[in-house]
């Protein structure tokens, strides 16, 4: 039955992406779509699930994080607004320049930067703005 739901959907698309071409997708074509569509959206599927998770396990951890820091409801939503902003707006230009320059020279910067950010503790300062 789930082998006959994916060939009716791949049917549908090819028809609906056939419309205007005068060739149909060949047998291999079909074959081929169908392989990585199978093998694709379980992939995709779970990493949504994990992103949903991750989702709500900020929202608990904000439970127990307000009271321990003394954050107010507002102070919470603004931090995590501040940090989706910033997510935001660095994505991007990082997705652009791993476009530009290749995966591996884009990996090593991140893991670089990453060991510089960890490498001296002792520097950063704790919540209330206190060395530590």
């Amino acid at each position: 039955m789930l082998r006959h739901f994916w060939d009716t959907i791949i049917a549908v698309r090819v028809e609906r992406s056939t419309m205007n071409s005068r060739s149909a997708l060949s047998d291999a074509g079909r074959v081929t779509l169908r392989k990585v569509t199978l093998r694709l959206i379980p992939f995709l599927f779970i990493l949504y699930v994990v992103a949903w998770l991750d989702r709500v396990n900020v929202g608990f951890a904000g439970l127990q994080m307000n009271a321990d820091l003394g954050f107010s409801s507002a102070a919470f939503g603004f931090g995590s607004g501040v940090f989706f902003l910033g997510y935001c707006l660095f994505e991007v230009p990082s997705n652009l320049v791993l476009h530009r320059v290749g995966a591996t020279s884009t990996r090593g910067r991140r893991k670089r930067s990453h060991r510089v950010t960890l490498a001296h503790p002792e520097r950063s300062n704790d919540v209330f703005g206190q060395a530590r």
